[in-house]
């Protein structure tokens, strides 16, 4: 059937309608489209039952591993006897399995928040260390040191001499020296017995308290971790809004510490680092709270990373996270006076621990505590602690924490272990805790989140474009069809050409004959 003019204009009449109605529409919805993402991530990763992210958060399935580096003294007679430095070799890595979870979870809908009980549990998985649990290290010995510091830092000086005494008379009755032989197993999670620490916390009691105790009478580096886990978090669970979605409120009950000597170190701000809130910029500076390295840790960013077809934000640690107060200002309420040494930083949650902790093998840290040891080797690209954050949703997809664990000797004479040994920071052990996406959940990302948005910004888009030609090419037409133009005589060009064919086509033109006489008389204009 052809179409006469009358049709053909409230055809494009129709289209230029709809054609508006689709371009303010898109034009609107990607304006908002932030907003909009927004409000849809607020209601999916809000932590509570029958929601799907919630089974995601209380128990993660991206695969979770441990790399353990311990460093072996290999000169220990010469370093604990004669004053010699320490000779380091560093062995490992021994790789555990990590298994994530939360337990114990409650909710409080008043104030959008949600308490649970972290647990982490490790397995050994031999087939990706390199060697074995059974190796045998020389290390520093940990109780031995423990309760010296505490003792030389906190016993009263009256009765500090007597208490010295009753002291190395354990230590020779149970024959604890500066440095212990142990196997892997015993130093990192499962641990030894040493019921040298109860004894001698019994004979002292009268003039002093030691803090330290050990589980089960039992010490490694990591076995108490392993039995009591990291503590009971409460956190916002995006009920009340996700612009503070999952950052930390207490920690066992505190919402700040005291360990440190000023308010801003003592505050516990961010995350545990598995999630943050959506929206994630280039600008902002993230915080990890991790109460084994009693504080908060900033996250700074540094570049553009692609994991799995996924676009992220690396964000790593500053290379003056633990330096002294002289050089960050941020760090004077963790440590002050001439002992503080940039690079390092003491463990005051762990009260008379003989541990400093930095960065693998004292990367950004003062030369003079590279060159009081050999064996370190600092790498940034290998040392360094980093998160991978897909900045629409808030996930970490991508994440490796890395930190030392470093021993403080002191040449102290009235302790008969300490005699010869020379003033030293040794490093004890490095571990790498790596969360890698791996490509099932890669994909199972891909399908819930970032196909959805892609779809999504795309209708937008196309909304906006097959709008605007709608409505351009409908007023371009009735705006011809006005003047009593055909489109062929106007300049040429690729869009004329395409309307005229179009133009034709519908057999628009010739107007009928009624309008060709009333028109007879009418000078043709644009």
């Amino acid at each position: 059937m052809k179409l006469t003019a009358t049709k053909g204009r409230y055809i494009l009449t129709i289209l230029g309608f709809f054609g508006v109605i689709a371009f303010t529409l898109g034009t609107g919805l990607f304006i908002f489209f932030n907003d909009i993402i927004r409000f849809f991530m607020q209601h999916e990763l809000v932590l509570r039952p029958g929601k799907e992210f919630y089974d995601i958060w209380r128990e993660l399935p991206i695969p979770i591993y441990q790399n353990i580096y311990i460093f072996n003294i290999t000169n220990p007679d010469e370093y604990a006897n004669k004053g010699a430095k320490p000779l380091l070799k560093e062995l490992g890595p021994y790789v555990f399995r990590g298994h994530w979870m939360k337990t114990n979870v409650e909710w409080d809908e008043e104030d959008g928040t949600v308490t649970y009980k972290d647990i982490k549990e490790y397995t050994f998985v031999p087939e990706m260390s390199s060697g074995d649990q059974e190796e045998m290290v020389y290390t520093l010995n940990g109780p031995l040191l423990a309760v010296i510091n505490y003792v030389d830092d906190y016993a009263p000086f009256l009765f500090r001499s007597f208490v010295t005494e009753l002291m190395n008379g354990i230590f020779e009755s149970y024959n604890e020296t500066l440095l212990i032989h142990r196997t892997v197993r015993e130093l990192v999670y499962e641990g030894y017995h040493e019921p040298m620490v109860a004894d001698l916390s019994k004979v002292v009691e009268g003039f002093l308290t030691i803090p330290t105790k050990l589980v089960n009478n039992t010490f490694g580096i990591l076995h108490e971790r392993k039995h009591i886990g990291d503590g009971v978090f409460k956190i916002k669970s995006g009920m009340n809004g996700i612009d503070d979605y999952a950052s930390i409120q207490e920690w066992n009950n505190q919402s700040v510490v005291d360990w440190w000597n000023g308010k801003e170190c003592n505050e516990i701000k961010g995350t545990d680092g598995v999630q943050y809130a959506p929206g994630v910029t280039q600008n902002r500076t993230l915080s990890l709270f991790n109460p084994n390295l009693c504080r908060t840790i900033p996250l700074e960013y540094e570049k553009d990373v692609t994991v799995h077809g996924i676009k992220t934000l690396r964000f790593g640690m500053p290379s003056n996270t633990f330096a002294s107060g002289d050089e960050n200002p941020d760090n004077k309420c963790y440590c002050q006076g001439k002992s503080c040494r940039s690079g390092v930083m003491p463990m005051n949650c762990k009260k008379g621990a003989p541990y400093l902790i930095s960065k693998p093998h004292f990367l950004d840290a003062d030369k003079d505590l590279i060159s009081a040891v050999e064996g370190i080797h600092p790498n940034t690209e290998k040392h360094k602690t980093y998160v991978d954050v897909e900045p629409t949703t808030g996930f970490v997809l991508n994440a490796a924490f890395r930190v030392q664990l470093n021993g403080v000797a002191r040449r102290l004479k009235e302790y008969s272990p300490l005699v010869n040994v020379r003033d030293s920071i040794v490093p004890v052990l490095w571990m790498s805790e790596e969360a890698q996406l791996d490509i099932p959940f890669a994909n199972y990302f891909k399908t819930r989140v970032q196909t959805p948005i892609i779809m999504f910004k795309v209708l937008c888009i196309t909304a906006i474009s097959i709008g605007g030609l709608w409505a351009v090419s409908s007023i371009a037409f009735l705006m011809c069809m006005k003047a009593k133009v055909k489109p062929e005589t106007l300049k040429p060009s690729l869009m004329l050409k395409t309307l005229n064919s179009v133009y034709t086509s519908v057999s628009l033109w010739p107007p009928p004959e009624d309008d060709i006489k009333s028109g007879a008389n009418e000078k043709t204009h644009l």
